[in-house]
């Protein structure tokens, strides 16, 4: 019997070529009455080899990770390196021509992971790193450019580290492979990826719930009262976003006096500006313009004109400030040292021209042009207003439509962007360090400092050190982030967890569960878990789509969607839950998945009640019409 020659142990069960060219287990080999080979065994007997594909319909579950990080390798990177800042190198005597150098990065690239050594398959497959004790991580390669004063470029090319690289994703060796292929990579067939291998542990980066961006939302505080004397608990929340996925906080601030103030943060740090002196610095409007637009055509608003009308007295206390520039020239002049730290600007600057990139990189980034900014700071009063009148009630941060999900391809593009950034400074700080050096006499750099000359920023970039990858691999390994300006996130830790296999709906609940972050598990309030009235439509949505996926996706059922056809509801059901503008999940999504299954069978059996309750109503009324009565059949 096939059955019963089969090893006990891995030891006894090696199989190998026979003379009639069939594989039989070494044991059975040295009887030569051993019976004939039985039915072929099930795959998972089968090491190496995958007796067909099968319909994956896996693929969808970590869906969000995977697109993510798509996004981060073809357009994060591209949007990151061009809103690096500028960095300027030039000497003491900086004022002659060719003695001021302007570095930045123009493009970045990203590769496939190899290996270091040379051998013969130059790829490094995730299940090597597994088995190394190792990280899936490629190659990033970055082009600095030195544009020197008065004309000329200098172009370098260098690889500035190994960035972890997601599973799956495009540039993974097992992107796009078959069930059979990846069998003989050593993967699971209906591996779905969405995760790290950090020094051979599979991570997975949390999905965290955000401020929703670019939405103006009012909110009432106890804690902004504590912002000083004359500030109350009212106030507007804005959070603005690039492109490129860095963001920045902004908040208008309402005091007792009737004025306003905007919150702006600098590298973790808090400065309060007042509003009518941001709206004359943007556009140099008059004070019956911002009267007029604030009031917003309602005239019989005493409310709103007695307090507009504090706001713009108390702008106009400033002495000698008149023109757009001039306020420009204000702002200028109280932030030239943090901006000259902040933005990496020289001396050079004058005070105009340090206000205008405070207005252009702190206060509302999402936009560009001065004349958008001016109307969002109006709108802002004016929703702010319209709250400590009480015409609108507060927004609430636990609402739906007030939250959004941070993917991990949005955390790693922000990421990488910061220390891009880092690197070219770092490189400036190796040039300052050069010029130092050579006005004491503590090195021979004197003779060697030419910024007309290429090798001279050659030996610049060789020695400046490069760990990007490294500070990328500490973040994965153990989820804490290493910033300098916070990245507009309010945690600093927490941020991945170990991908445990323990079982299939606790391993899939790492990349469907969507978490509020770390700062809500200290509070005590109960409001985060009110069901709202936009919630009740979309857990029911939630429950059938999990109850659907975890059907597909179990391992004792083989389904192929192309065998049914199931409605439009369903296909709409199982989209991504990440691709939903706001979602609000307990981070125990796996302990919940039970009660979606048993939600669905009684929507099911509701369903098929009614159904039979509809047949039998049916038959009764066809029954009454067509059959002849009681009395037509007497006569």
């Amino acid at each position: 019997m096939a059955a019963s020659s089969q090893p006990k142990d891995d030891s006894e069960g090696k199989v190998r070529k026979s003379k009639s060219g069939a594989a039989t287990p070494k044991s059975a080999s040295k009887k030569s009455s051993a019976p004939p080979a039985g039915p072929r065994a099930p795959n998972h007997a089968h090491k190496y080899t995958l007796e067909k594909d099968e319909p994956d319909v896996r693929s969808h579950l970590a869906a969000p990770h995977v697109e993510s990080f798509n996004y981060f390798i073809n357009e994060g990177l591209p949007l990151a390196v061009q809103n690096l800042l500028p960095v300027t190198l030039e000497r003491p005597n900086g004022e002659t021509r060719g003695q001021r150098v302007v570095m930045t990065i123009s493009s970045v690239r990203m590769s496939s992971p190899i290996k270091s050594e040379d051998c013969k398959d130059p790829r490094m497959l995730p299940g090597e790193c597994r088995h190394l004790r190792q990280t899936y991580k490629a190659p990033l390669y970055a082009t600095l450019v030195f544009t020197l004063e008065g004309g000329g470029s200098v172009e370098i090319d260098r690889r500035v580290g190994n960035v972890p690289l997601m599973v799956k994703t495009r540039h993974c060796h097992l992107f796009g492979k078959t069930q059979s292929e990846l069998v003989k990579m050593g993967e699971e067939p209906y591996e779905f990826g969405g995760f790290f291998i950090a020094n051979g542990n599979e991570k997975a980066v949390r999905l965290l719930s955000l401020q929703r961006r670019n939405y103006v939302m009012a909110i009432i505080r106890p804690s902004f009262s504590k912002r000083g004397a004359t500030y109350t608990k009212y106030g507007c929340m804005l959070r603005c976003v690039r492109p490129d996925q860095s963001g920045s906080t902004v908040t208008l601030h309402y005091l007792s006096t009737g004025n306003c103030t905007l919150s702006v943060k600098i590298r973790k740090q808090e400065y309060l500006i007042p509003a009518v002196v941001i709206l004359k610095a943007l556009t140099g409007t008059s004070d019956e313009q911002i009267y007029s637009h604030v009031m917003g055509g309602d005239a019989a608003n005493t409310f709103v004109s007695d307090r507009i009308e504090v706001a713009l007295r108390e702008g106009n206390r400033i002495a000698g400030l008149r023109t757009q520039e001039h306020y420009l020239a204000y702002l200028g002049q109280r932030f030239r040292p943090l901006l000259i730290r902040a933005l990496y600007l020289t001396e050079r600057e004058t005070d105009e021209d340090m206000g205008r990139a405070l207005l252009r990189h702190f206060i509302f980034i999402h936009l560009d042009s001065d004349a958008d900014k001016w109307n969002q700071m109006v709108l802002m009063m004016q929703k702010l207003y319209a709250l400590v009148s009480g015409t609108i009630q507060p927004d609430s941060p636990d609402s739906l439509h007030c939250q959004e999900v941070l993917l991990p391809g949005h955390l790693m593009t922000m990421m990488v962007k910061e220390k891009l950034q880092d690197y070219v400074v770092g490189m400036k700080d190796v040039f300052m360090k050069d010029l130092r050096g050579a006005a004491l006499g503590l090195n021979k750099m004197g003779d060697k400092i030419n910024l007309s000359d290429r090798e001279y920023y050659e030996s610049l970039v060789m020695r400046c050190p490069v760990d990007i990858g490294r500070k990328l691999e500490y973040f994965i390994s153990t989820g804490n982030l290493v910033s300098q300006t916070g990245l507009d996130l309010s945690q600093v830790s927490g941020y991945t967890i170990v991908a445990e296999r323990l079982n299939f709906l606790r391993y899939l609940s790492h990349y469907r569960s969507i978490h509020r972050g770390q700062f809500f598990t200290t509070m005590k309030s109960t409001a985060v878990r009110k069901l709202l009235p936009e919630s009740w439509s979309f857990c029911l949505s939630l429950s059938l789509s999990l109850s659907f996926s975890l059907l597909l996706s179990s391992s004792t059922f083989s389904l192929s969607l192309s065998q049914f056809r199931f409605p439009s509801v369903f296909c709409t059901l199982s989209l991504s839950l990440a691709r939903a503008r706001a979602l609000s999940l307990s981070a125990h999504t796996y302990i919940y998945a039970y009660i979606h299954v048993y939600m669905c069978i009684q929507v099911c059996i509701c369903i098929f009640i009614c159904i039979c309750m509809s047949i039998y109503v049916c038959v009764c009324i066809f029954m009454c019409i067509c059959l002849p009565s009681h009395a037509d059949v007497i006569s």
